[in-house]
């Protein structure tokens, strides 16, 4: 399924595996359900792709989502260029961004997205509260905390991966989700949101069994 949006082609699908079929095997989903904050979803038409890395709480049944981009062009500036792909853009303004640390206690310093121009179907401009100095192919992952800080975290320490995409619709008020510990076969990263080492580790660290590919 595919929404056209103003210059980009949005699409997704209801199916596991997502439009782009990051899936090359079987997968094994946790048991029920669990609902996302409808605000820390990508806005509409904008898509979570499938494979996406989040925190299923399974206590109190609510799902908090890893954010991760990957710097398009190198920068030494407060203004840098995100990949994105068919499922549009995902960084909003207001997040906090900091080069993906080597492991999810790892500290490191933050930065506040301060706009967004979308305007772009191959990548997002952010403009940033301070001068990030990246290389082109740095993963940056969402932070914690209130404001830019020089000891920020990782906010979200995934514990599986969202099994299809997801899409929320403008009049939604409950949006539902399913989170996959292990898939019989290779996850295809070069089809997926940008999964940086740390978080890696830390799925593994959650009991997790998956094998990452960069096959296309």
């Amino acid at each position: 399924m595919a929404i056209n949006s103003a210059q980009n082609q949005i699409a997704f699908s209801e199916k596991i595996g997502g439009a782009r079929q990051v899936f090359e095997g079987k997968v094994y989903p946790l048991v029920g359900g669990a609902t996302f904050n409808l605000a820390e979803l990508p806005d509409y038409p904008n898509v979570l792709p499938a494979a996406t890395p989040i925190n299923f709480n399974e206590e109190t049944r609510k799902i908090a989502v890893h954010y991760a981009f990957e710097v398009a062009d190198a920068a030494s500036t407060a203004s840098v260029k995100v990949a994105k792909g068919i499922e549009g853009t995902r960084v909003k303004k207001g997040m906090l961004l900091m080069v993906a640390p080597a492991t999810a206690e790892t500290t490191g310093q933050s930065y506040l997205v301060t706009a967004v121009d979308a305007s772009n179907p191959a990548y997002d401009v952010l403009t940033l509260g301070g001068t990030l100095t990246a290389d082109k192919g740095t993963i940056l992952v969402e932070a914690n905390g209130g404001e830019a800080s020089a000891s920020a975290k990782m906010k979200v320490v995934p514990n599986c991966l969202t099994d299809r995409d997801v899409i929320k619709d403008p009049k939604a008020i409950s949006v539902n989700g399913t989170g996959v510990f292990k898939s019989d076969a290779p996850v295809l990263t070069r089809r997926t949101a940008p999964i940086c080492g740390a978080v890696k580790v830390a799925l593994r660290d959650a009991g997790c069994s998956f094998y990452w590919s960069v096959r296309k």
